[in-house]
């Protein structure tokens, strides 16, 4: 049985307007300059592009085609933007560990796959609409528990650092 991941249209719309964007910022600044530009616009679009940056590095790192087949105990990740694939069995990973993400209103719950002390995958609830129901699959990996969100743990994942001590 194949189960696969689907979008929620609020989390991946809003994702893929902050990328365009982003991208239609970094025209316009390409195309006008920076000398016809007044400076207190130009620190906002700083601003405004580092933001931006940050979240369509973000949605490049989330934003995959999961492919959970429970007879052959594999997960498939599809990158929407690059089409990088990359296909783990259960046993390639040390484990799984969950931590609810504060976003305006309450939590996201993030479900990380974790590989040598580091999350190499994530399930986040911001984008997935049946993200239980894809947990549920993976019942048969080792599970860490539930840690607490920290803004350091953050970049670490951001940057394939080490978050299991």
């Amino acid at each position: 049985m194949i189960i696969r991941g689907q979008f929620k249209t609020f989390g991946f719309r809003f994702s893929l307007i902050a990328v365009i964007g982003g991208l239609i910022s970094l025209i316009y600044f390409i195309l006008f300059g920076v000398g016809n530009t007044p400076i207190a616009a130009q620190f906002f679009l700083y601003f405004v592009l580092i933001l931006l940056l940050s979240i369509y590095g973000k949605l490049l790192y989330d934003a995959n085609l999961i492919s959970i087949n429970t007879k052959d105990k594999t997960v498939t990740f599809v990158n929407i933007f690059t089409r990088n694939s990359s296909k783990y069995n259960y046993s390639d990973f040390d484990g799984k560990l969950v931590w609810y993400e504060p976003i305006r209103g309450g939590y996201v719950r993030n479900f990380y796959f974790i590989q040598n002390k580091k999350a190499v995958k994530k399930i986040s609830g911001f984008i997935y609409s049946n993200q239980n129901d894809l947990e549920e699959e993976l019942i048969d990996i080792k599970d860490f528990g539930t840690t607490k969100y920290s803004y350091l743990k953050s970049w670490k994942v951001f940057f394939s650092i080490p978050i299991i001590d």
